[in-house]
């Protein structure tokens, strides 16, 4: 003799909750993936229109856009900006922009645990 399987309410609503759940992980997941990968976006423009400036102020004034966009990202990064920065500034001479970058390499140093680097860079005159 088969026996009849009937609809359960129980079994409905586990199989509801669960497949909320997947959907709701499903969904977070791709989100994070478009805000963090977005991110790259505008540093990509912000690359590209330093490649074509000629003005030194004007890739100082990039250079440090930059390097506050990718301090949300990666502080690795970050750091390469503000050496970028201080390389020009110091070029340069440029005597506003030089402890600005300084600052900006200093807190990237102190982020990523390298504190003797860190206090060379936010000490400096």
């Amino acid at each position: 003799m088969r026996k009849l399987h009937f609809f359960s309410p129980e079994k409905a609503v586990l199989s509801f909750s669960s497949l909320w759940c997947k959907l709701l992980a499903t969904a977070g997941f791709l989100l994070a993936a478009q805000t963090l990968f977005s991110q790259n976006i505008p540093l990509d423009s912000l690359e590209q229109r330093l490649a074509i400036v000629q003005a030194d102020s004007q890739k100082l004034d990039l250079l440090s856009q930059m390097t506050s966009l990718a301090s949300r990202v990666d502080y690795q990064i970050t750091l390469q900006y503000a050496k970028r920065g201080v390389v020009l500034a110091d070029k340069i001479g440029d005597n506003n922009w030089q402890p600005k970058f300084y600052e900006m390499q200093g807190r990237m140093h102190a982020n990523l645990g390298h504190l003797d680097s860190a206090t060379l860079f936010l000490t400096r005159p």
